[in-house]
């Protein structure tokens, strides 16, 4: 049986009263923007809700934290959501740890058509006027941080359009299983599960906060036609973007050589994202003989005058740091050996397959009075991840070549 087709707007980790971090030196021209962005970027997703003319939107959880609030986040987030009610718009909310019902402040009323789910119970919510024919959606925010129980949204109405809005890490296989037709998930990386013949997505950010988050960041609209088939489309609401960019350096190069190469890429990145943009760049050796430590010395004297030369406050453009990636060149043939030294770099190779596999966290398991440095051992930024992992590679075949000699 076919229905009216209808959209709504997906976005989670809003984090409205979270500045954009990751800096060593903010300019004073910056300071504002970098506070404001993601009030910002939340201001876009709600303003593309309005300009999509959608039934609905769906926040999974980290919009706000509630547990210490500010004015400016709570009055905000309060006329924003006001916004989509006078435009007809429903909303549902199911909160992350820290932005549940249980946590809004009751001095503080919501508009009738916010629906704000509590935790721990799976909460349905069928009644409201806007919510398009056969459709229901199903949510509950988070209490702690553990994986998403998909066993708790069993419970869907037949013949009905579902949609499970909830916050965490999902297991694919346990979600697939579920009579869900969208898993409507919270968490700060966009990704898809899957996405046949039910959808599993997470949106992301809207606004990237740290040197790893390179790329554009928003929301999502959902769009399903009369038999239920789902269509994603991004649309992009970061007010400041992150970028990354790779330079190949020469060993007979001189400083007003790099420098013209990083104004012409400067150039070309403006030309391309008409956004304020925090520019993290790799600086590649093209040539063996150039070693990390001469390479580190470019780095660091370009950074110095990237810096001081100063940023157009119209078209901010803020050089944030200027990493190194001098690694050798490893044969392939090492990496087959049935030695000490193909093992190893087996071992490496494996970790730089897997962006998710743990770097040094099981070493630190067994060492209490180390776990405070975990988080910080798990090389979650990609690209540091593959320069750490490069430079392990290059050492270890080094030393235990050496071995062999």
């Amino acid at each position: 049986m076919s229905t009216q087709p209808f959209r709504f707007l997906h976005a989670a980790d809003l984090r409205v009263d979270q500045p954009v971090g990751g800096l060593t030196k903010v300019p004073e021209h910056l300071r504002d923007l970098l506070i404001d962005a993601p009030y910002r970027a939340a201001e876009q997703v709600f303003e593309t809700a309005i300009r999509q003319d959608v039934a609905m939107v769906v926040l999974s959880g980290n919009v706000v934290d509630l547990v210490t609030p500010t004015a400016r986040a709570l009055a905000f987030l309060r006329d924003q959501l006001q916004r989509l009610s006078d435009h007809g718009i429903d909303v549902f909310w199911a909160g992350g740890t820290r932005d549940g019902a249980a946590h809004w402040p009751r001095s503080v009323t919501l508009p009738e058509r916010v629906h704000h789910f509590g935790a721990p119970v799976t909460e349905h919510a069928c009644d409201f006027p806007n919510l398009p024919n056969r459709a229901v959606v199903l949510g509950c925010s988070r209490h702690d941080a553990s994986p998403i129980c998909a066993s708790d949204f069993e419970r869907v109405r037949n013949g009905s359009f579902s949609i499970a809005a909830v916050s965490g890490d999902a297991d694919a296989r346990l979600l697939s299983a579920m009579p869900i037709d969208y898993w409507a998930l919270g968490g700060h990386a966009r990704e898809t599960l899957f996405s046949d013949p039910h959808v599993a997505h997470y949106p992301g950010s809207p606004q990237g906060r740290k040197p790893g988050d390179a790329g554009p960041h928003g929301c999502t609209l959902v769009e399903v036609s009369g038999d239920n088939a789902i269509r994603l489309r991004f649309m992009p609401c970061d007010a400041v973007r992150w970028h990354h960019e790779r330079v190949t350096i020469r060993p007979r190069m001189t400083a007003e050589d790099v420098d013209r190469v990083l104004a012409d890429r400067m150039r070309d990145m403006r030309s391309q994202v008409p956004l304020p943009m925090l520019v993290k760049w790799t600086f590649h050796a093209a040539e063996e003989s150039m070693n990390s430590v001469s390479l580190r010395r470019v780095a660091d004297e370009a950074l110095e005058r990237l810096q001081q030369s100063g940023d157009d406050p119209t078209e901010p453009c803020w050089s944030v740091a200027v990493d190194v990636d001098a690694r050798p060149r490893i044969p392939q043939e090492w990496y087959d050996e049935d030695t000490l030294l193909g093992d190893y770099l087996r071992a490496i190779q494996e970790l730089q397959d897997d962006p998710r596999a743990q770097v040094l966290g099981p070493a630190l398991c067994s060492h209490g009075d180390v776990l405070q440095v975990r988080p910080a051992a798990g090389l979650s930024d990609p690209d540091v991840r593959a320069i750490v992992l490069g430079q392990a590679a290059a050492m270890g075949a080094s030393l235990l070549r050496g071995e062999s000699d």
